[in-house]
């Protein structure tokens, strides 16, 4: 059943999926294999033979009815084995806690992923294709998760609403500089709602949507050697989040960084550990960001919410620190207590010079937007967006790959972004130029690039521009970033 190659998130979810494919060919092979069965494809052919062989037209059915029997013989015994090995293995992965245990050809990326596939099977058990309810997923006491592999990124990624991760420890005793490697990094699931019968995506992270209910609990976190950020979540938004007491130790100073963090949130008991000779540790709260920043596109940070009428209440709340307030422990051993930074009201500094910021964001309408309108109707709703689109990415795919000039604003291009115009530039310009996307649904464009690049012109649409500040000698740079999205 397996062909060999694995395109599943962990090892569990693809082990599932064969042992389903196998129930399935079982099913449909039993009406020809089962000698009870009135299409019993043996008995078929002795009838069959029993005919004049002289009759060509007989001679081909019963040469075809042996071929289809062997093949569901072959196709029949193939599932049974697969039903009679995957069971232990999925098992053996349960007992020894890698439920979630990414596959070998994925894990230079990530070693853990708490996807929705995953969380389900792991709930239902396997021999169940029954849906559940919000059953809160639980991943706890494995002590060693170890990044080791020069390319590896994340140890752990929770993908997945009512998760409790708890009790784990995480090292990484690598050297580098590189950003964006995480112990734990949340990113809230993909939406999704039934149109006319059919499964149709609302949005993803980068579309701003919510996680809800998710634990990180009594963690052991140890980076001394690199900026590992420890408990971190960029994109997307989060409700009921909980991160209590986690220890936490790593070069950078990232060490809880949450991204849209609404209400519900308790940030508690936790101990960020200092590093010789680095910055202190923080908790650091940002302003939620729809559409990410692929290719210097901007920053759209949302600074607060509209209250709409007839819809839940979105908005950023105050965070619980219980009782047992979270510490810093600086390099020369001394406690304090440690106060969150709260940015969520306001855009960054270090990331203002490319970023403008809304409030009274209307999330629903601009979600029910995003997920209703096909880019034919986006064209037609805001053609100047659409001219902008088509021109940003025309510009960023000549700067990247044949540079910019001495001194410009923005400087020479990164290796990064020379990828970025190949990858994710190039197939964008492509579609825009066939004319292929008109009738496909915003949410569910497959080029990112286009995707992101639309979210921000609607978040902008359903809000209110805050007025950019003078950066002073950075205004330039911001203005370059930001013309196309604030083009009118």
């Amino acid at each position: 059943m397996d062909n060999g190659l694995i395109t599943t998130h962990t090892l569990y979810h693809h082990h599932v999926r064969e042992l389903k494919k196998a129930r399935e060919a079982i099913e449909q092979t039993e009406k020809y294999l089962n000698p009870n069965s009135e299409h019993y494809l043996p008995a078929y052919i002795k009838r069959l033979e029993a005919i004049e062989k002289s009759d060509n037209d007989v001679a081909l059915k019963i040469s075809t009815a042996k071929t289809n029997f062997k093949n569901y013989t072959e196709r029949a015994n193939k599932a049974q084995q697969v039903l009679d090995k995957l069971p232990v293995t999925l098992t053996e992965l349960a007992a020894s806690n890698e439920v979630f245990l990414t596959p070998p050809n994925r894990q230079h990326e990530c070693l853990y992923i708490l996807d929705e596939e995953t969380c389900h099977a792991s709930c239902m058990g396997w021999e169940s294709d029954e849906e559940i309810g919000e059953t809160t997923v639980l991943f706890s006491g494995k002590h060693d998760i170890e990044l080791v592999e020069e390319a590896q990124t994340d140890a752990v990624r929770v993908w997945h609403d009512n998760v409790m991760v708890n009790n784990l420890k995480i090292t990484d005793h690598r050297t580098y500089d590189d950003a964006h490697r995480d112990a734990i990094q949340l990113i809230p699931p993909a939406k999704h709602k039934i149109v006319n019968g059919k499964k149709r995506r609302i949005g993803d992270q980068l579309a701003g949507t919510i996680m809800s209910d998710v634990c990180i609990r009594s963690c052991q976190i140890v980076a001394p050697n690199g900026p590992l950020q420890g408990i971190f979540a960029s994109d997307g938004m989060h409700r009921n989040l909980r991160i209590i007491n986690n220890d936490i130790t790593t070069k950078g100073s990232h060490s809880i960084s949450i991204a849209g963090l609404l209400t519900g949130g308790v940030i508690s008991g936790n101990t960020l550990r200092q590093v010789d000779g680095n910055d202190a540790p923080q908790v650091l709260l940002y302003p939620a960001r729809i559409g990410g920043n692929m290719a210097d596109d901007g920053v759209v940070t949302i600074l607060s919410f509209a209250h709409e009428k007839g819809h839940e209440v979105v908005e950023y709340g105050e965070v619980d620190t219980g009782s047992d307030a979270n510490k810093l422990i600086g390099s020369d051993g001394k406690v304090s207590e440690l106060l969150i930074s709260d940015l969520r009201g306001n855009i960054p500094s270090d990331i203002a010079h490319l970023s403008l910021g809304i409030r009274n964001f209307h999330y629903h309408a601009y979600l029910n937007d995003f997920s209703g309108m096909t880019y034919a109707d986006y064209a037609e709703t805001d053609p100047t967006g659409a001219l902008q689109l088509q021109a940003w990415l025309r510009l960023r795919y000549e700067e990247y790959t044949e540079g910019r000039s001495k001194g410009h604003p923005l400087g020479q291009p990164s290796y990064e972004q020379q990828n970025i115009a190949k990858r994710n530039l190039v197939p964008a310009l492509d579609a825009l130029r066939e004319g292929s996307l008109n009738n496909e649904y915003l949410s569910e464009i497959s080029h990112t690039a286009i995707r992101s690049f639309i979210m921000k012109r609607l978040a902008i649409m359903h809000g209110d521009v805050e007025p950019l500040k003078n950066l002073g000698g950075k205004n330039k740079r911001r203005e370059l970033v930001l013309r196309f999205l604030l083009a009118e």
